[in-house]
């Protein structure tokens, strides 16, 4: 068995099932293209996380795991780690931006802060998806590409408990190995692959931190991203379309599920209109375009929040 599956199988997998949690009905706040677009098509749109937010969110959970690793590094006395955490540091900082292409949720289906983000055409809407049902496969390290569904970490503590469990493991299982190679120990190539799969298991932290004044949106992530394998660095994955935003031109891509054996193309279990004047209206236009696109047992509902858009 080569290094880099030794350490998917043994490190990086097992450490992802400790602390993945399973996930509640999960829902995504969007506007009347938005509902029409993912229930016409059964798909869901990965947008690139760097067009999402003005880029502190990005920076906040770089720079957090960049202090984790100088930690370790400072801290740790063993002859054969203590050089490679220096230069996983090194690349960390000079890493170039992968893409990582995300659909955001919450755990909560009716927050007034997000009716008010999302009212911008008068009829927001709040879809509840199961996603627990879906089968998200380990990283294909042919390909270098993962989908990966996590709920977000808020707490500044727990962000740099995780960072430090991660890297302890990763440290332990290499230096198991290296003292068990004859010879000079890991050759450069093994190296390499011990530096790459622990950056890229670190991304997938990034992914799921964000800054503690976010709490209140109790966020999960269906993010999909590159493995960083030393045998998919000639894949280029997905090729994203755009879309138009504030922002500029925006690109996303169409997430590759592997959906469950039922009769409707996305688990939607529930989708709630906002608060808005018509709200009988709005339920009987939602109940007959569920009805059609073949979510018929889908649940309506409407929002009880006092906010009129």
């Amino acid at each position: 068995m080569d290094l880099e599956t030794v350490l998917v199988t043994t490190v990086f997998l097992p450490f992802w099932n400790r602390v993945r949690t399973s996930a509640p009905l999960l829902h995504q706040y969007t506007d009347s293209a938005g509902l029409k677009g993912i229930v016409e098509s059964g798909k869901l749109r990965g947008t690139n996380i760097l067009f999402m937010n003005d880029g502190s969110e990005s920076r906040y959970a770089s720079n957090l795991i960049r202090m984790g690793i100088d930690d370790m590094l400072l801290r740790c006395q063993n002859p054969v780690i203590r050089p490679l955490l220096g230069e996983t540091l090194k690349r960390w900082v000079a890493r170039p931006q992968a893409p990582v292409y995300a659909f955001c949720l919450t755990e909560r289906g009716d927050q007034l802060s997000q009716w008010r983000a999302y009212g911008g055409d008068r009829f927001g809407y709040s879809i509840g998806l199961k996603l627990s049902k879906w089968n998200l496969n380990p990283p294909d390290v042919l390909t270098g590409w993962q989908l990966r569904l996590n709920k977000v970490w808020y707490s500044r503590r727990r962000q740099t408990k995780l960072i430090s469990s991660l890297v302890e493991d990763w440290s332990a299982r290499v230096a198991m190995i290296a003292s068990e190679t004859s010879g000079n120990g890991l050759a450069r190539a093994e190296l390499d692959t011990a530096i790459s799969t622990l950056l890229f298991s670190l991304t997938g932290l990034a992914e799921a931190f964000k800054d503690p004044s976010f709490e209140e949106e109790h966020e999960w992530r269906l993010t999909f991203s590159r493995f960083g394998s030393v045998r998919s660095r000639g894949h280029r994955g997905p090729h994203p379309s755009f879309s138009v935003r504030p922002i500029g031109l925006t690109p996303w891509i169409y997430l590759p599920l592997q959906l469950p054996s039922t009769s409707s193309p996305l688990p939607i279990i529930v989708v709630r209109h906002g608060p808005g004047g018509h709200p009988d209206i709005s339920k009987m236009g939602l109940r007959q375009f569920l009805t059609v696109n073949g979510y018929a047992r889908a649940r309506v509902a409407g929002s009880t929040s006092p906010l009129r858009v």
